[in-house]
């Protein structure tokens, strides 16, 4: 495949990330950086991958004090802020949004939580997905070499 209709394919999967409210401006500037020459593909794929690996932590770690007879809320609202800030610094947009609207304090019990972490496990699986289609379509690009 061309490397032009390798990019052409990777701008329309972020359009559509976009228009879905799957990730937000804070992406888009990470893909400007890019088509500016600031960043490389290379970078991005990195970028993407720390920010999997991260959310995955955090996530299995909500998920582990979940698990506990007695939940200490206080540490999975921790959890749940670091994940936040994760997810804002990337632009994942809807992951983020699925925090604030079901980590609540005001249903802080073991089950409102527990079907908030579902939620949020839906959300990042569908933009761990759309991700891992955008590193292997840059690495592939990447691969075509220097442009």
């Amino acid at each position: 495949m061309a490397a032009a209709a390798i990019r052409s394919q990777i701008n329309m999967l972020i359009a559509t990330m976009f228009n879905t409210g799957l990730v937000d401006e804070a992406f888009l500037q990470l893909q400007r950086m890019r088509q500016q020459g600031r960043v490389t593909p290379a970078y991005i794929v990195e970028v993407i991958n720390h920010f999997l690996n991260d959310a995955d932590k955090i996530i299995d770690d909500i998920a582990g004090l979940m698990n506990e007879t007695e939940v200490e809320f206080d540490r999975v609202d921790a959890l749940v802020h670091q994940l936040k800030a994760t997810t804002s610094s990337i632009g994942a947009k809807r992951l983020n949004l699925c925090c604030v609207q079901h980590f609540k304090p005001e249903e802080k019990t073991k089950e409102g939580y527990l079907n908030a972490l579902g939620r949020v496990r839906f959300q990042f699986n569908d933009l761990r997905s759309m991700f891992k289609i955008i590193t292997e379509l840059e690495q592939h690009f990447a691969a075509l070499g220097p442009k």
